[in-house]
């Protein structure tokens, strides 16, 4: 399967990043890592990343996106706390959640258990 893939980057089909070549942001004080896992990030207008929030670690506040900017999530594993515009929901292993990113927004992990979750990015034009 993997030549499959490999010919179609090749001819320009599909664009193949292996998982050694991803670029990872790691924040070395809290754990925090955040792996984009998109080939083509930006392409399609939408990015898909990977993050790991080690146990009672958060994100912080994060500021808001420009307007159109949605995010979707998935808990590959542990559980979630998401604060969105003075809003709290806490996500289980499994569970997905959808907003609307133009608003402050942070992620925690407040468990003794690391958290893993996958995010997509779209920007509507």
């Amino acid at each position: 399967m993997g030549d499959a893939g490999d010919a179609g980057a090749a001819s320009g089909v599909a664009v193949v990043m292996r998982k050694n070549d991803r670029p990872v942001f790691r924040d070395p004080e809290t754990g925090f890592e955040r792996h984009m896992v998109s080939a083509a990030p930006g392409a399609g207008g939408a990015e898909m990343i990977v993050h790991y929030l080690a146990a009672q670690v958060s994100t912080g506040l994060l500021p808001a996106y420009p307007p159109g900017t949605e995010k979707q999530l998935v808990v590959l594993e542990g559980t979630l706390t998401v604060a969105i515009g003075g809003i709290s929901e806490t996500l289980n292993t499994g569970d997905s959640l959808f907003f609307q990113a133009d608003a402050d927004h942070g992620f925690a992990n407040r468990t003794n258990a690391p958290c893993e979750y996958i995010m997509i990015i779209s920007r509507r034009t």
